[in-house]
């Protein structure tokens, strides 16, 4: 059975007890600290410590990525719903078809993509060496948190629920 994305970014934002896990850092603090740590670890654990401990940043910070976007997923089904509202009594908004819902999906699928292909030709400095993979996770991790700052954005729905349609 396929699970809709809206659903299981319902899904997410409620199964989230902790209100603002993503907010307990900013992002450039986060950077620092997944810095700090890594380096201090390459030193006392040598390459393996140093590609975990990437990777376990990376896998942190996607992590807040995905309940940032639960956030902006039930936002996006409120800011649709309005529109709906709208286009029931305007008929330019009829004509118009928006779905902040299918466009963060499809922002978040393209952004996937991106991180896919910007990390493996990061990690080619080392190509088949040890530290490629220390290199994928370092870039998937910096790029997360730059996910992280543009999900938090407030114009990415509310810049749209302000724009109001002149009435008929």
């Amino acid at each position: 059975m396929r699970i809709s994305t809206l659903a299981l970014l319902v899904f997410l934002a409620a199964c989230n007890s902790d209100p603002a896990p993503d907010m307990q850092l900013n992002d450039k603090e986060a950077a620092a600290t997944s810095e700090d740590k890594c380096l201090g670890v390459n030193a006392e654990f040598g390459d393996a410590g140093y590609r975990k401990c990437w990777y376990d940043a990376a896998e942190e910070s996607r992590q807040r990525v995905l309940k940032a976007l639960a956030r902006n997923g039930l936002e996006a089904a409120e800011a649709d719903a309005e529109w709906e509202e709208i286009r029931q009594t305007n008929e330019l908004a009829r004509a118009l078809d928006p779905s902040h819902v299918e466009a963060l999906k499809k922002s978040q699928q393209a952004w996937e993509e991106y991180v896919d292909a910007q990390c493996v030709l990061e990690g080619y400095r080392a190509l088949g060496g040890t530290a490629e993979p220390g290199f994928v996770s370092q870039c998937r991790d910096r790029l997360n948190l730059q996910r992280l700052a543009e999900l938090r954005s407030p114009f990415i729905i509310e810049a749209q629920r302000d724009e109001t349609l002149p009435e008929e």
